[in-house]
This record gives structure tokens, C-alpha cells and sequence, in this order.
């Protein structure tokens, strides 16, 4: 068809000699120019291409048609290079194993100097350079910055952990990028014997790693294996955590390795200093490993900014309590999480006074600790900005802790009271609420979440409906006030036979608003989550 009969022709027939010129091209898998072999396995999906897009092609000419041409052409070129960014080579079924042809290996060995995120389980050796891949260096998987393992159950016996001459595995991936910045190892325990002494040592001589995350799976076959990543960390390590799929099964072979070496003292030498270690995450627990494992790792970490511990077990709250008040990190830290109860008050006061200048503090309260919230005050409450407290048993002895943080602490951003149930004479009383003094963080407060308890417990026979659906207005007004403030979830407390909040019914409800002329609908009411019947 010459260009004059392909001025005259229809849209359709224009969409038909568009179609003869120009095949269709869609990304279905990992497509190359070259090759159209497609995996499945990745994580890149098919783009649907919407009827618009056909509509708007009848109304354009052959030469608006040939200029997307060329425009589709390009964008192909560099969708080609940035699909490869991200690879998972695993499928979501009990055998993460995929079966790759030689035709997907071939495309994706071509492609491997492209990918910066890639997952796989540790027996896959695409990318492990062999003598087959020697020969082309310049195609090799070198230009990874995270990498994810995941483990696989081992169907060939175990290896000798001090056999040199190791088979190839993934984790052979780590050496061969000098720019990996992250790793994860997930199913860590099923990988266990695959971290030799070979490959342990040059985890230890990386040059660039950052962040190392293990997750465990639903069972614990051995915790040493902590131990043994930790103690191999380059010295540019920022980021360690530790963390669970689920709640953990401890096997009791977990714990078996350092009874049967017999020699204590041994393990303990190889912890060493990790200077640039920041962030510092466990988020199972390590029972019965606290102190072969834990306590070491936190006296390795000298420079930590932000520690999330997972609850221990009482008898060892005495001994954590001590290892982190006389830590060295307690001067530079500024988030802490510890969300255990501690065994006495006094521990929490030390631990307030050890930890000065706290920017974000999350730890559980009793009935006990409203002189810990008032000591941490004290020692944080300049430079303080999210705050989460655990209610670990009913009390109502800590809520004047409540009012002390809105009245004192001037770069508050994030206030949350998490309660672990709804017992009479729990909460902050809405009208010690509205006596406070202006707040303190009245322009940086941002969210805002506990629960309000009865206007005043003395008063439970003498107050109505009217007098609590009127201090909710003030409330409102206050919070109105706040210029940042977008989240806010104050719900009632009490609860249970003794009706410590009876529900307000909803005409009542609206009925006092219009009255109070305040404006405040119950919409307002629901923002406050303080939702009437």
C-alpha cells in the first residue's frame, strides 16, 4: 500500500498495516531483544493494554502511527534494561526449587549484569561463575545490591562443615558482587550447613555489605548459626535483624552445638566489635541462648542509634536490664523498643536515667511505673518525638503520665497507648485531660491514640449523658487547635458489669452537639474514634 492509499484507508485499515509492519510486542516474563523465552518465575508481571488506547489509534494518521512506532521502539530498548532490576527465581510452593531450561539459563546468564535485587534458593548456580561463564566475565551476575536466599530442604545429606572443596551454591553470589549492599536469608536454619568456614570467611572480607536480615521459619533447628553470620560480618555492617515468620518451635537440637564443643569460653572470643553497626532488630526469642547469644551481640554493638528487642523471659530481665545500663551504646542510642515488663520500677528509672535523649521510646507499663513515664520525662522529654506504651496491666495509676508527656514533651509527634484489655479504672480521665496545662507539642503533634476512661471516677453516680457528650465537644476544641494533628484514635474505656462508659445513644449524641452551637458533628465524633451507640 503506497502513503497516498494509506492516507485514504480507514482506521482499520491502518490498525492492519500497522499490525503487518510492526509485530505486537508485550513484556510476558523476561523478554530480550534477541530472545522471547519467558520465565514465568520472576516477579515481572504482563502490562494489560487498555481499550483506550485502541480507541485513541483510529483517530491518528500513518504518520502519527509510525512516530509511536518509533517512540515504542525506545521505550522497548530501555524497558528491556530496568525489567531485569528485580529477579525471584522460586515459585510459592513447599519446593522453592524452578526447573530452568537451557534456554532460560542462556537468557538469563545474558542478562545478569542488569539485575540489582535478585532471590533464589541456595542450590540454584545460574549466576555462580564456573568455568563455562569464566570465559564472558563481562555478562556475570557482579552488579547485585540485595540479595534474598531462600532455603530449601536438603534431600542430598549433609556436608562436612570443615570440607573446603564445597559444591557450588548461591551464597557463592556474595564474593562475586563487591557492590552488595543487603542481604537476606530466609529459612536460615534449612541453610545452615551451606555456611562453611570458606564461605564465612569471605562474608567476613566483604567490602560494601550493609544490612543482614535472618528469618526463621515455623522451627528452630539451631540458633548458633546467629552466632556464626554475626561474628563473620564485614566492619561495614549498619543493619542486623533477626526475625520470624511465625511463632518459633525451639528444637532441642538448636542448643545442642556449644554443649557438645564443650568449651564455652571458645565461643565466646569470636565476638568481636561491629563499629559501624546502627540498627539493631530481634524480633523472636532467643530463649535459652541469651547468654551465649544475645548479651554478646549487644556488647558487640557500641554505636547503636536504634534497638528493637523482642520480649525475654522474666528470668533473664534482671540480666538484659544490667548488660544495657552499662552498654556503650547508651549514649548514642535514640530509639528504643523494649517491650517486656520490667521487674521492678527502679529498674525502669535506671534504665530512663542510662538512655537520655530519646527520640522514639516504645516499652510496657504497670500499675507501678507512672514514676518511669515521669523519669523518662525527665531524662527525654526535649527531644522525645513518638512514645508507645504497653499497657501490661490494668491500671489507672500511670495515666497522669499521659497528661505529663502532652504537657512536657515539645517535639512530640507520635503518642500511642496500646491496652491490652478494657478493665475498669484503666484509661486517661477525659476531664484531668482538659485541666492539663497548654500542650507542649501543641505544633508537632501528629497521632494521638489511648484510651479515655469515666470524666472523673469519684463522680461515676452524679454525671449524664449531656455532661459527657459536652466534655467530648471541648475535647474536640482542643484537638482542633493542633495545626499537624491527622490521626486520632481515642477510644472508651472501662467497660464490663460495672458500666464504667455507658453508651451514648446517637439522637442524644447529635441532639447535645446542635445544642452546644460548637459545630461538631458526629463525624467529628467518629475522626476522635470516640463512636457513640
Amino acid at each position: 500500500m503506497s502513503t497516498q492509499d494509506s492516507d485514504n484507508a480507514t482506521p482499520q485499515q491502518q490498525e492492519q498495516q500497522q499490525q503487518e509492519e510492526e509485530p505486537t510486542r508485550t513484556i510476558r516474563g523476561l523478554e530480550t531483544q534477541h530472545h522471547n523465552t519467558s520465565l514465568s518465575s520472576s516477579d515481572v508481571r504482563a502490562l494489560g493494554i487498555p481499550e483506550i488506547v485502541n480507541e485513541i489509534g483510529h483517530y491518528l494518521t500513518v504518520s502519527d502511527l509510525t512516530a509511536c512506532l518509533s517512540v515504542s521502539k525506545l521505550w522497548s530498548t530501555i524497558a528491556q534494561h530496568h525489567l531485569w532490576r528485580s529477579v525471584f527465581l522460586y515459585q510459592k510452593s513447599e519446593e522453592f526449587f524452578v526447573s530452568l531450561s537451557s534456554e532460560q539459563q542462556t537468557t538469563l546468564r545474558q542478562n545478569a549484569h542488569r539485575i540489582k535485587t535478585l532471590g533464589l534458593v541456595q542450590y540454584e548456580t545460574v549466576f555462580v561463575r564456573g568455568e563455562e561463564m569464566e570465559i564472558e566475565k563481562a555478562l556475570g551476575c557482579t552488579h547485585l545490591e540485595e540479595i534474598y536466599f531462600f532455603g530449601l530442604a536438603d534431600k542430598n545429606g549433609d556436608l562436612d562443615e570443615e570440607q573446603d572443596n564445597e559444591p557450588p551454591s548461591a551464597l557463592d553470589l556474595v564474593p562475586q558482587n563487591p557492590r552488595l549492599l543487603r542481604m537476606h536469608l530466609c529459612n536460615i536454619e534449612i541453610m545452615t550447613r551451606f555456611w562453611t568456614p570458606t564461605r564465612l570467611t569471605r562474608l567476613r572480607h566483604h567490602p560494601t555489605l550493609q544490612s543482614i536480615t535472618l528469618m526463621y521459619a515455623n522451627h528452630v533447628y539451631d540458633m548458633y548459626i546467629i552466632r556464626d553470620i554475626v561474628t563473620h560480618c564485614p566492619d561495614t555492617l549498619q543493619e542486623f535483624k533477626i526475625t520470624t515468620f511465625g511463632n518459633t518451635i525451639l528444637q532441642s537440637s538448636a542448643v545442642q552445638r556449644e554443649e557438645e564443643d564443650g568449651d564455652r569460653d571458645k565461643g565466646m572470643r569470636l565476638w568481636r566489635v561491629l563499629p559501624q553497626m546502627r540498627d539493631l532488630t530481634i524480633e523472636m526469642n532467643l530463649h535459652p541462648c541469651e547468654e551465649s547469644i544475645l548479651f554478646p551481640l549487644l556488647k558487640s554493638c557500641p554505636n547503636l542509634t536504634r534497638l528493637r528487642l523482642n520480649t525475654i523471659y522474666d528470668e533473664e530481665m534482671d540480666a538484659l536490664i544490667s548488660v544495657l545500663m552499662q552498654a556503650s551504646f547508651r549514649k548514642t542510642i535514640a530509639q528504643l523498643e523494649l517491650p517486656n515488663t520490667l521487674s521492678t520500677p527502679a529498674y525502669g528509672t535506671q534504665l530512663m536515667e542510662s538512655f537520655c535523649g530519646l527520640t522514639s521510646l516504645t516499652m510496657r507499663v504497670t500499675a507501678g511505673d507512672a514514676e518511669v513515664v515521669t523519669k523518662m520525662i525527665e531524662c527525654s522529654g526535649t527531644t522525645l518525638e513518638h512514645v508507645r506504651l504497653i499497657e501490661g496491666a490494668a491500671s489507672s495509676r500511670y495515666a497522669a503520665g499521659i497528661d505529663s508527656i502532652l504537657e512536657r514533651c515539645c517535639r512530640l509527634r507520635t503518642l500511642r497507648v496500646d491496652g491490652l484489655g478494657y478493665a475498669s479504672g484503666t484509661g486517661v480521665s477525659i476531664t484531668r485531660l482538659l485541666e492539663t496545662k497548654p500542650w507542649a507539642c501543641r505544633e508537632s503533634l501528629e497521632e494521638l491514640a489511648f484510651r479515655i476512661d469515666n470524666p472523673r471516677s469519684e463522680d461515676l453516680g452524679h454525671w449524664s449523658v449531656e455532661r459527657g457528650v459536652l466534655l467530648v465537644v471541648r475535647l474536640f476544641e482542643r484537638l482542633k487547635e493542633l495545626p499537624r494533628l491527622r490521626r486520632v484514635r481515642l477510644v472508651w474505656g472501662g467497660g464490663g458489669k460495672s458500666g464504667l462508659w455507658k453508651t451514648i445513644p446517637c439522637e442524644t449524641g447529635v441532639r447535645v452537639l446542635e445544642a452546644s452551637g460548637s459545630g461538631m458533628t458526629m463525624a467529628d465524633v467518629e475522626w476522635m474514634g470516640l463512636y457513640l451507640g
